[in-house]
Order: C-alpha cells, then sequence, then structure tokens
C-alpha cells in the first residue's frame, strides 16, 4: 500500500515476485487494486491487475475496483478496468452493479461510459430493480434518466417485484422523470403485477404533481384494475385525500362503480376514512347513489352500526327512506342485521318507520323474516304497527308463521300482534304456518293464544290450510301438531268442508289415513250431505276410494238427498270408480228415500253412456220402484228417445209392464211424448195392450193434447 502510495512501481513489481498479494483487504476494507484506482496509478494497476486472480475480487464491505472507481466518478479507471476485464455487470451483495452505482451518482459520463462497456441497461438485480427503476426512485435528475433511455433502456420493462419506471418515479414523485418515461412512448395506463397503475401508485403514496402530469397526458381517470381498485379508491384506502381532490379536480368520476359495485364514497365510509367520506361528498358524490347490489352509501353504513357516518349522510343529502331496486330501505337493512343504534339513529332523523316499499316490505317485516327480536322489539317501541297488513295481505307475524321464525312470532305476540288477525284474504298466521308445515310456528302460536279452531270468512281452518302444501309427509307433520293442541278433526266449515272431504278430494291418502287415525269419522255427512267416500268418487281418487273403504267407509251410504256414492260416481261420468265400488260391494240397484236407482235416474236424465255402463255393471233393466216405475216408462214419460232405444238395445222388455199393468206405451201415450210413442210402436209395441183396469194405451191418451186423438 506504501509503495501505491508513493508511486513507486519497481517497488511493488518486487512486492510482487515476492508473493504479496494484490488482493489482500485491509482492516479498512481497502485493497492494492482499489487504492491504485483511487490514486489513478494506472501504471501501477496494470502491474497489479497481471499478478490479481480476479478484477472483480470483491470485498468484505461489498465492493470492487469498478464499482470504487464509479463512486469517484473516475471514467478513466472504468475505462481502464474494463479494459482490463472488469465485469462490467458483476454485482455485489448489496445487488448493486458499477451502473446503478452511477445512477445513484446522477453521473450521465459514467452511466455513458458504462454502457460503452456493454453494460445491460435493463439488468434486474437481486432487489428487483433495474438501473432506470433505481433512478426513478432515488429521484435523479431527468439527464440521468435520458441518458438510460438513449442507451436502450425499456421505458415499460416491469421486474419480478412489478416495478416499472413509470411505477416508481410516480411513488417518489419523480416528475422530471415521468416525463422523460412518458416521452419514449411508456403506457402510462400499464398495470403491475401487483395491479397498479402509474395513477394508483401516486394516488397511493399522495403524489398531486405526477397525478397532475398523468392525468395531462392522458391517463385513464377511472382505470379499474382487477381487484376493483381505481386511483380515486386507491386515494380513498390511504387517506391521500389531497390526492383524492386532485383527482376529482382533474375529472375523476366520484360515483364511479367498480366490478363489484363498490364506489370510493362506500370504500370511505368501510374504511372509517371520515374526512375522504366528507370530501367526497363536497366535490359530488351523490349520497343516495345506488349501486348493482342495491346498497346505498347509506345503507352500507347502517349494516355497519357508524351512526356518526349516517348522521353525516343524512346532513349531506341522503334520503332517509330512499327505496333501492330491490324493495331496501336503509331501515330496513338495518333492521334485518339488528342494528338497534342504526334503527333509533334512522328514526329519529325522520325515517318513516311503517314505510311499505314497491315489494311490499317493511322494516318490521324483514325484521320478523329475519329472526331478529332485537329489531323487532325496537322498531314496535318506536311506533312500528305490529299488525300491519301490506298490499299482499301479509303482516310480520304471517310472514314469521311462513319463515319457521318461532322467536319472532313470541317477540311479536309479546309486543302487542293479533294472533288471529285475520287478513284481507282471510287467512290467520296459524292458517299459514300451516300452508307451509311449519311445526315450530304452530306451537310458538298457539302457546300465545291463537284460536286452534277458527274459521276466517273464506271457511278456512289451520287443519284445512295444512292440506293445501300438496307435500303428504310435511302436511302429516302440521297435522299431528294441530291436533296434538286440539284441532277437531271432524269440524265442518261454513262451507261444508272437513279436513277428511278435502283429504279425499285432493287424493291424499296418507293425510286422509293420518285424518282416520286421529279418529275422523269416515261416513261423517256434512250439511250439504256429501262424505269423504262421495268426494272421492267424483273425483276419480281411487286410492283414496280403497282406503276409506279399508277403514269403514260403508260404500251405500244414503245421504240425506238420497245419493250414495255409487249414484254420484255415474251422474259424474265416473266409470272407473263407480267399476271400484261395485267390486268393494256397492248395490248397484239400491233404490233411495225417494224412490230412485242409479238406471232409473239415468233413464230419466237420457244418459245413455251412463245406461250402458249400468247395465253393464248388472242393473236390473226391469226394476220396479216404489213408485211403480222401470227405467223404460220412466225414460219415456220423459221423451229421452236416445234413451229409450238405448234401454230397448240393452234388453228392456218392450210390452213390460209394472205392477197395474201399464207399459212404456201407455206411460208415452199419457205424458203426449209423439216421438217416443212412435219409436216404440215402430219396434214393435203392443198398441191394444190393456193394463189390469182393462185401460190400452188410447186411453191414456184421452188425457194428452188434442193432437194424439
Amino acid at each position: 500500500m506504501e509503495a501505491i502510495q508513493a508511486d513507486h512501481q519497481t517497488a511493488v513489481e518486487v512486492l510482487l515476485q515476492l508473493s504479496a498479494v494484490s488482493d489482500y483487504e485491509t482492516r479498512l476494507g481497502n485493497t492494492a487494486v482499489m487504492l491504485a484506482v483511487e490514486l489513478e496509478r494506472w501504471h501501477i494497476l496494470t502491474c497489479l491487475l497481471a499478478a490479481a486472480e480476479t478484477v472483480d475480487y470483491e470485498t468484505s464491505g461489498g465492493d470492487t475496483a469498478l464499482l470504487a472507481a464509479t463512486r469517484r466518478c473516475q471514467v478513466d479507471g472504468i475505462r481502464r478496468l474494463l479494459k482490463e476485464g472488469a465485469s462490467v455487470d458483476f454485482e455485489n451483495r448489496r445487488g448493486e452493479t458499477a451502473l446503478m452505482e452511477a445512477v445513484a451518482l446522477q453521473s450521465p459520463e459514467c452511466i455513458k461510459e458504462l454502457l460503452r462497456g456493454g453494460a445491460a441497461v435493463d439488468r434486474v438485480n437481486r432487489n428487483g430493480h433495474t438501473a432506470l427503476t433505481l433512478a426513478c426512485e432515488k429521484g435523479v435528475d431527468g439527464e440521468v434518466v435520458v441518458a438510460l433511455l438513449e442507451g436502450g433502456a425499456l421505458p415499460y420493462l416491469e421486474t419480478f417485484k412489478g416495478l416499472t419506471p413509470l411505477n416508481t418515479a410516480a411513488r417518489v414523485g419523480n416528475s422530471p422523470a415521468m416525463t422523460a418515461i412518458l416521452n419514449c412512448g411508456a403506457d402510462m395506463d400499464h398495470l403491475n403485477k401487483d395491479g397498479h397503475s402509474a395513477l394508483m401508485t401516486a394516488a397511493r403514496f399522495g403524489k398531486t404533481d405526477p397525478l397532475v402530469l398523468l392525468i395531462d397526458r392522458g391517463a385513464s381517470k377511472d382505470l379499474e384494475n382487477a381487484k376493483g381498485e381505481t386511483a380515486l379508491i386507491t386515494a380513498v384506502m390511504h387517506g391521500q385525500l389531497s390526492a383524492m381532490n386532485t383527482l376529482l379536480r382533474r375529472g375523476a368520476t366520484p360515483d364511479y362503480e367498480n366490478k363489484d359495485g363498490t364506489t370510493a364514497l362506500m370504500y370511505a365510509i368501510e374504511s372509517g376514512k371520515f374526512d375522504a367520506m366528507l370530501a367526497l361528498l363536497d366535490r359530488g358524490a351523490k349520497a343516495d347513489y345506488e349501486n348493482k347490489n342495491g346498497a346505498t352509501a347509506l345503507i352500507q353504513a347502517c349494516v355497519g352500526t357508524k351512526l356518526e357516518v349516517v348522521s353525516a349522510l343524512l346532513v349531506n343529502g341522503a334520503t332517509a327512506d330512499y327505496e333501492t331496486k330491490d324493495g331496501r330501505t336503509a331501515l330496513i337493512h338495518a333492521s334485518m342485521v339488528g342494528s338497534e343504534e342504526s334503527i333509533l339513529s334512522l328514526v329519529q332523523r325522520g325515517a318513516n318507520i311503517n314505510l311499505e316499499t314497491s315489494q311490499a316490505r317493511t322494516a318490521l317485516i324483514m325484521a320478523s323474516i329475519a329472526g331478529d327480536v332485537t329489531a323487532i322489539k325496537t322498531l314496535i317501541s318506536c311506533g312500528a304497527d305490529p299488525d300491519y297488513e301490506n298490499s299482499r295481505t301479509y303482516t310480520a307475524l304471517i310472514w314469521a308463521a311462513e319463515m319457521g321464525k318461532a322467536e319472532s312470532i313470541s317477540t311479536l305476540a309479546e309486543c302487542g300482534a293479533s294472533v288471529d288477525h285475520e287478513s284481507k284474504t282471510g287467512l290467520t298466521a296459524l292458517m299459514h304456518a300451516a300452508s307451509r308445515c311449519k311445526v315450530e310456528s304452530i306451537a310458538a302460536l298457539v302457546t300465545h293464544g291463537a284460536t286452534i279452531n277458527f274459521e276466517s270468512k273464506t271457511h278456512r281452518t289451520a287443519l284445512l290450510a295444512a292440506l293445501q302444501s300438496g307435500k303428504a309427509e310435511l302436511a302429516g307433520a302440521a297435522i299431528d301438531a294441530l291436533v296434538m293442541r286440539g284441532a277437531m278433526v271432524d269440524y265442518e266449515t261454513a262451507g261444508h268442508h272437513t279436513a277428511l272431504i278435502e283429504a279425499a278430494s285432493q287424493g291424499l291418502v296418507t293425510v286422509l289415513e293420518k285424518l282416520v287415525r286421529h279418529g275422523c269419522q269416515v261416513d261423517y255427512e256434512p250439511m250439504d250431505g256429501r262424505t269423504a267416500l262421495m268426494y272421492a268418487c267424483e273425483g276419480g281418487q281411487v286410492e283414496c276410494i280403497s282406503a276409506l273403504v279399508a277403514n269403514g267407509a260403508k260404500v251405500n251410504y244414503e245421504n240425506k238427498d238420497g245419493q250414495t256414492a255409487f249414484l254420484m260416481a255415474m251422474l259424474a261420468g265416473r266409470s272407473d270408480t263407480a267399476a271400484m265400488l261395485v267390486q268393494q260391494g256397492a248395490d248397484v240397484n239400491f233404490e233411495n228415500r225417494f224412490g230412485e236407482t242409479a238406471l232409473t235416474m239415468a233413464a230419466q236424465a237420457g244418459n245413455t253412456v251412463g245406461i250402458t255402463g249400468l247395465v253393464g255393471f248388472g242393473a236390473n233393466l226391469e226394476y220396479e220402484t216404489r213408485k211403480s216405475n222401470t227405467p223404460l216408462i220412466l225414460a219415456t214419460k220423459m221423451g229421452r228417445v236416445p234413451a229409450i232405444i238405448t234401454l230397448l238395445e240393452c234388453g228392456s222388455r218392450i210390452d213390460g209392464g209394472n205392477r197395474d199393468g201399464a207399459t212404456a206405451l201407455m206411460a208415452a201415450a199419457e205424458a203426449g211424448e209423439v216421438e217416443a210413442m212412435a219409436v216404440l210402436l215402430e219396434r214393435g209395441a203392443t198398441k191394444r195392450r190393456q193394463d189390469k183396469g182393462g185401460a190400452i194405451a188410447l186411453h191414456y191418451a184421452t188425457s194428452a193434447p188434442p193432437s194424439l186423438m
């Protein structure tokens, strides 16, 4: 070292011959080569390098001769070291290269010399930097940046750490560097791997000058990244009010809604940036702006119980009763999440507590559906009507019953809701609970006094409503719950319906069997005289017919109107169910209290299909009723020509007489049925056949119209 300082080249050469190590490092981290460079002893440097193992020896402090020469801006030293084989891109343990060192020193001359020496201008070091990004970060002047760009540095290159020259310059507010980079064609809207553009980066770090520069150069003010962030949202998230104001002054959309439906105002509320929220409102953000998810800033604040924000929004123009497109208000949202403080705050500031939205929602209804007891109590204490019936005839209690919210039911009842309130459609909460098979709701309503056999103005009961679910298993559970709490299984409504009749009509055989097990009378005759078996036969409910008969229903049961299930099946044209009844023991020739059989009734009605079917079931064509009528005589009396023909074709005796000896021809003559007489005569009826009194058809005709004489 002494020889180098004294500039004794000969002494240096002798020492090297005596095995002196040219790379020996002193306690101060210096070497002979580095000292020669420092003192510009170029002739000695040549000797030292000839004896050195490597020209790129790195000291414990991370220095090399080239780095040392660069740090001292020794352009000649750089040139000589490169000529002697120094690696121009050598990177020390700190990630430094000579080019980066030259950048840090803001030395365009060194930069140019290193580039001429082959330095890789876009080399990325272990820290994720290039010379250009480092220049931007260090805030060096524009001349250095220009030198790098002129040396081939790519203005848009992104390193593995997501660093780009423009983003890096924006982060530190290096406007001169940004200008130089933009002049070289850098894409100002490029999103790095972290999803940030230069504008977003400037906004995040509150660099207003770069914001102005970028916007003036055409950067997209509302550009959104994959995370849904914009420059304005970024400024809000990081509390950069100056950046936020700059963006708004320069045209950023205050209510821009990102892909998630969030605006800058919503971000400000969510992240607790109160000052940012006020600034946004002052700069034109709409307090009632509704996003694609049906949310507003006020709704967001109420859900999060941010009372200071709620107050500020209302003061700054938010509408307390603003209704979103999905029919909800801030009060409804607050009620659904049980935010007592938000409910009170909104009501105190004018929110209509009984407001019904276009979707027929009220705050109390939605709180009841959500099952929030606190919200229900708070709303009613603030004046909500517990029995308010919306435009769809639902009350909060009805909704709670349908949704199975037992706690809501209990709370509403305790707060004054009428448990037997009958809606405009004639239904109560208990009926709704039964129709939806909500056993827990049934239990809660009955516990709080609901009348178990309450009959509505539409003649419905809870037990009948249970059958409307259409799901036998669920209906069965509801029936069990009602019966065990006192529901009368044979209760007959003013509309003459019972649960068993309803089940038989709908073909609910499982429910029907359950009702029978609960004690239903299978032959119960309501006021209209139609039993469950009759309804089942009329409706063709084969399984229910079998179940009723199996459980003791009488197949020949005659009601007060003289009807049987078989008669009703035939009158309804249900030959399938009639056949089934015959198999179960129904009497085809059963004569009711009015002296009628199924065949005589079919004959009188002219029902040819019924006649054919009954004959097929074995009906007696010559059966004479208590009133001395046979099917053929009744058909002729009524002038039912097709029925007369059908009966004759089925085997009725044309001259068959009743117990008085009267025939069908005599009956037709007496009734004045000319067409019937003609058919009978054409088919061979005896004109002069006498009855037991000696009268013939002509005598019967004497009481007929003159045209017959």
